[in-house]
């Protein structure tokens, strides 16, 4: 029987991108259903807790560890102790050590006296107590407090010691207190630790979101309607979307509030160009030509042609008529003009999605966000100021929270092309509550000729 623990171990100690190859080692090791679900859990919680989880870890450690099995069996076994509700200790602990055994050797004695040090050295507090100290673990619902110090003082640095208890970067912290002070801090990090909501889009040329809304509650999956005319939001789905009435048909598609709110703000309309240059795997060119009634000759581009290719199943499925054409990095190869609209949905550090993403906070730093800014340079120069004609519209999007990567292009290229700043839109993060939808983090603006505006 396939064990998903072991599955988690196993994406988690062979590095790479855990995420990534989940369908393909879960499929190879034969995990099915619920224990699937638990075993993609596991994976998301430890990459995402990785900071916490090795923090409390470590201060019941007498050595220290490097072995990246053992790292994992001990994230794993934490994040079950405080992350994962439903699992008793002794499984989260027992079952964990079982699991990485044939891995480990005599050295899962040394992992089990650990995960059960963690387990003998902290309590639950009768009342949650979010005051921040060096012993204490502060979750949404409750608090811990362990027999020692496991954070950063508050006192000598806050950003750090809230960069410790949400697991962020330190650096990315601190960007964020500065920018938007620490309540602001504080709630971002919240949302995006959160496991992201599903939406749906509806595909207006063939059905309608009220009859998408009632074949879903006809099955009692809950669904309720977003702020977009086309937006539908799942909150308590986690399984296959495939199973879903009116996927085969083409009904809807999986897009997130943000990314529909994003190509919306660009008004696409019947009889317009419109050329989409990052385009895979496909969102927003798709929502472009369901928002112009089918009407619009879309063509979407990408550098990668495997990328691309991978759009043609959905064009199919959802019934669009979309071009699609690979082109170079250094522009030698761009598709003629004019153009009324051209989006470019600009690969990036990934910070406004960090809840889909949970292995990429890591990779964030000055460097990384300096590659990220020179690759923009690039597609701004090499790709998007040479098809800017008399009367296009631009449209530069992120999935970043970062000023470098959002504002700071956007002007770049609106100085270069002589295009004002018809309208921007920062999408905060939001975990979702009783009056406002969950969401995704992102950047939007619509670049435009003066003449254009009136």
């Amino acid at each position: 029987m396939a064990d998903p623990r072991y599955v988690a171990l196993r994406l988690l100690a062979e590095g790479g991108i855990p995420t990534r190859r989940f369908v393909a080692v879960s499929d190879e090791e034969g995990l099915q259903g619920p224990d699937r679900g638990l075993a993609r859990m596991l994976v998301s919680e430890s990459l995402r807790r990785q900071l916490t989880l090795d923090l409390i870890w470590s201060a019941y450690a007498k050595r220290r560890v490097t072995d990246p099995v053992m790292m994992a069996t001990l994230r794993l076994g934490v994040v079950q102790l405080f992350y994962l509700d439903n699992i008793p200790d002794h499984a989260a602990i027992g079952a964990t050590i079982e699991a990485a055994s044939q891995w480990l050797g005599a050295g899962k004695n040394v992992a089990n006296a650990i995960l059960r040090g963690v387990q003998r050295g902290v309590k639950r507090e009768a009342i949650a107590d979010k005051q921040p100290h060096r012993h204490r673990l502060i979750l949404e619902k409750e608090s811990w407090f362990f027999d020692r110090p496991i954070f950063h003082s508050h006192h000598k640095e806050a950003a750090r010691h809230w960069s410790q208890q949400y697991s962020y970067p330190a650096g990315l912290a601190r960007r964020w207190w500065e920018e938007k002070g620490p309540p602001a801090m504080r709630s971002r990090m919240t949302a995006l630790n959160h496991l992201p909501s599903l939406w749906l889009r509806v595909n207006p040329l063939k059905t309608t979101r009220d009859e998408l809304i009632k074949s879903l509650t006809e099955l009692e999956i809950r669904a309720e309607a977003g702020p977009h005319p086309l937006s539908v939001n799942l909150p308590e789905m986690r399984g296959a979307v495939e199973a879903l009435p009116g996927f085969e048909e083409g009904h809807w598609a999986v897009q997130d509030l943000t990314s529909l709110q994003t190509i919306a703000l660009a008004r696409p309309v019947a009889g317009e160009r419109i050329l989409d240059l990052c385009a895979a795997p496909g969102g927003k060119a798709f929502a472009a030509f369901e928002l112009s009634g089918g009407k619009a000759d879309v063509l979407a581009c990408d550098v990668s042609a495997d990328r691309l290719e991978k759009m043609s199943p959905e064009c199919d499925r959802l019934g669009h008529e979309i071009q699609r054409q690979t082109i170079a990095e250094d522009g030698s190869d761009l598709p003629e003009g004019p153009w009324d609209l051209i989006v470019v949905d600009a690969p990036c550090t990934n910070t406004g999605v960090l809840h889909k993403r949970p292995e990429a906070r890591w990779r964030f730093d000055k460097k990384e966000l300096h590659r990220s800014t020179t690759v923009m340079n690039l597609i701004r120069k090499n790709l998007v100021l040479p098809l800017i004609g008399e009367n296009t519209r631009v449209l530069w999007c992120t999935c970043s929270l970062e000023k470098e990567e959002n504002q700071e292009m956007a002007q770049r290229i609106a100085k270069r092309a002589g295009l004002t700043l018809e309208v921007e839109k920062y999408f905060e993060p939001f975990e979702g509550d009783e009056t406002h939808p969950p969401r995704s983090g992102g950047y939007a603006a619509l670049l435009s000729p003066l003449e254009a505006q009136g």
